[in-house]
């Protein structure tokens, strides 16, 4: 899921690939080696859609990095 929130495609495209993996039951709140999950990773592709489509599934705010920082964390640290 982090992948694919990392990919390089339309914004639509990846709603539906995140569609199907959330009907196909993946773990919304998989971590990386940061520990970081899909949803700072879809805040980069500026799209409101995808970030609400995975709040929506229970993508979980709250998670924390290896830094200690949640996603809302990390977006304003690379906007400021």
């Amino acid at each position: 899921l982090i992948k694919v929130c990392c990919a390089p495609l339309p914004n639509e495209e990846l709603k539906n690939i995140i569609k199907l993996l959330i009907e196909n039951k993946i773990n919304i709140n998989c971590q990386n080696k940061s520990k970081r999950t899909a949803l700072p990773f879809s805040f980069f592709h500026e799209s409101t859609d995808l970030v609400n489509l995975l709040l929506e599934n229970k993508a979980d705010p709250s998670l924390k990095d290896v830094y200690e920082r949640t996603a809302l964390h990390n977006v304003f640290n690379d906007i400021f």
